[in-house]
């Protein structure tokens, strides 16, 4: 896989300057993880029989294979946001490179079209400099943004069910 180093620069009302970038892991380490409990307070499904336990030494491998790839959103250089995934060729399709989401937060106070339209916009260039074939993500059903990905020309395509079957 090619390494693409991609950064833009965003103005947001005249004060903050919103940047979008991929960034490596250990780059973005000490922000994202606290960011990540947070979002798990926020959208996880089964808090009371499931933790978070993020398994950092595999997704620390996976940054360094570049199979994991991180896009960040930060104002003023604070990280507001990211687009986590993972990007491999299809087990039923491999001569196509699949970007499969994996997670994405954009921090409450910088929801808007805007912002996820940029952030989205960065991170589809981005797949499009590899020569990625398709791109799929999710989203929780009660904090949905379908017109985002719909305005951005996206397919809905499956449903997706789950059980918690941990007693």
């Amino acid at each position: 896989f090619t390494i693409v180093r991609l950064q833009c620069e965003l103005y947001n009302e005249g004060k903050d300057v919103i940047t979008y970038q991929k960034e490596k892991l250990e780059m973005c380490f000490e922000e994202l993880a606290p960011m990540l409990e947070e979002h798990y307070e926020e959208i996880a499904s089964y808090k009371d029989k499931i933790e978070l336990a993020p398994d950092w030494s595999r997704y620390f491998e996976l940054d360094k294979s570049n199979i994991l790839q991180i896009y960040t959103m930060r104002n003023n250089k604070t990280l507001v946001g990211y687009y986590i995934c993972v990007v491999l060729p299809n087990l039923h399709y491999s001569n196509d490179l699949y970007s499969v989401n994996d997670i994405v937060l954009i921090k409450p106070e910088y929801r808007n079209k805007k912002n996820g339209l940029n952030l989205f916009s960065f991170v589809e260039s981005a797949m499009r400099e590899q020569s990625v074939s398709v791109m799929s993500v999710h989203m929780k059903t009660f904090l949905p943004f379908d017109k985002l990905c719909e305005g951005l020309g996206w397919d809905y395509m499956e449903r997706l069910y789950t059980k918690c079957i941990k007693e």
